[in-house]
């Protein structure tokens, strides 16, 4: 039964409205390695070490904005329920006006050492959810070969498919959520990138 003075909050408690709305986060990785990443650590409007334009600037302290994360406390949501359907992953790093040949094999040779030395890991509450080795997971922007324009490397949009979860790994309201990005060792890479998560869902509010 709800509260007597409940018709005057701002948010109904017996009511509730569904949509697709994915939880999304963005970590830097440090080009010397690390041993975990953490995600949905740091919340929007928080500051953190990012990639923080395209062009001329390499990564270094901002703020979080909706283009790096959509969590607005760090570690859980205070009022959302969440059913993750599953994940992918996109790669993000300082860009310039003129890509040589040379940095986007070496974006491709970074991205190869990450996908095939690390693991995600998924803690929902107190428990563990789920281990997935980084190669399974699809990836927005991969690059490809051509044979335009001699042996160039080209980037491959989205509207790439994701890691499916067969059954739903869902939070409630309030719940803690952490997600880490896990290696055995320091797996260093040439230069510092971001990788943005994103766990593709179904999300319930209060309406």
């Amino acid at each position: 039964m709800p509260l007597p003075n409940m018709r005057y909050s701002a948010l109904s408690g017996v009511q509730s409205e569904y949509f697709t709305q994915g939880l999304y986060d963005t970590v830097n990785y440090a080009a010397a390695g690390q041993q975990a990443m953490a995600f949905f650590a740091i919340p929007m409007g928080q500051a953190a070490v990012l990639t923080t334009a395209a062009g001329a600037a390499p990564a270094a302290g901002t703020i979080k904005t909706y283009r790096d994360t959509n969590m607005e406390v760090a570690g859980f949501v205070p009022d959302k329920r969440y059913e993750f359907s599953g994940m992918s992953v996109y790669f993000r790093r300082l860009d310039t006006i003129a890509l040589a040949l040379a940095d986007l094999v070496t974006d491709e040779v970074d991205r190869k050492r990450i996908i095939g030395g690390t693991w995600w890991r998924f803690r929902i509450g107190d428990k563990d959810v789920l281990y997935l080795p980084f190669a399974f997971v699809p990836v927005f922007n991969p690059t490809v070969f051509s044979a335009w324009a001699g042996n160039t490397i080209q980037m491959q949009g989205g509207g790439q498919p994701q890691y499916g979860f067969k059954t739903p790994l869902t939070i409630n309201p309030s719940q803690v959520i952490r997600v880490t990005l896990e290696a055995p060792g320091l797996v260093p890479i040439n230069s510092t990138l971001d990788i943005s998560l994103m766990l593709h869902a179904s999300m319930q509010r209060p309406v």
